[in-house]
């Protein structure tokens, strides 16, 4: 049974969203009866209502100095205490219904990695047409790039040990990383046991979403090129 979690989340002007999936975490934690650590990494321009909100929970802010996601994401993993680590969106799009099982599969059969899909069998992907186009297309090219056999490279919604990340470089510097990590990881640990499982991907509640899909495409076409010539 795991007993610490440490949950990160990337924020930009989510505060509304946040108001939600704070209680969220915290009451799925609590019937746990788990040691938990909410660690809010939130962009440039310092939102004060996400700070009084995160003080009232008696939560970790981390107000960043860099834009990115890239930064925002390894900043939190860098100041997480535990070794079970669950990386999410604040947006409300993930599931958190689905983390029961996530982590039951991820303790039970020792894994290194646990991926939430949402382009499995079972999956539901209930944001804008258009994103679930974008994000099968460029997955589809991912898996017949990288050659590893999973669906969906480029969810948040994941369960990691922190452990993997010890003395890792990525070269990323957006939401790119989220396909470069599974990339590095894969290349450096001979026996990785990564398992899939599908989500429900629902549509953010509050506010616009930062990804555009160009400018993602991109950095990852940019990315990709890198990883080549390593």
């Amino acid at each position: 049974m795991i007993k610490n979690i440490s949950f990160i989340v990337p924020a930009k002007d989510e505060y509304e969203n946040l108001k939600k999936l704070i209680p969220y975490l915290i009451k799925f934690s609590e019937n746990k009866n788990c040691l938990y650590q909410i660690i809010v990494v939130q962009g440039v321009d310092t939102d004060i209502d996400t700070n009084l909100l995160c003080k009232k929970y008696n939560l970790e802010i981390i107000n960043r100095k860099h834009e990115t996601f890239k930064d925002a994401l390894l900043l939190g993993i860098e100041k997480s205490e535990y070794e079970t680590l669950v990386t999410l969106d604040a947006d409300l799009s993930h599931n958190i219904s689905d983390l029961q099982n996530g982590l039951e599969i991820f303790n039970k059969e020792d894994c290194d990695l646990v991926l939430f899909s949402r382009h499995m069998h079972d999956s539901s992907f209930k944001e804008r047409y258009i994103n679930f186009i974008v994000s099968k297309i460029t997955n589809y090219f991912l898996r017949v790039i990288s050659k590893i056999k999973i669906n969906d490279y480029t969810n948040n919604f994941r369960i990691y040990k922190k452990s993997l990340f010890k003395h890792v470089e990525f070269n990323s510097t957006h939401f790119e990383v989220l396909f470069e990590i599974i990339y590095r990881f894969n290349r450096l640990n001979d026996n990785l046991k990564i398992v899939e499982i599908p989500t429900i991907h629902q549509k953010r509640e509050f506010g616009k979403s930062k990804k555009r899909h160009f400018y993602y495409l991109f950095k990852m076409m940019n990315l990709l090129i890198k990883l080549n010539r390593e």
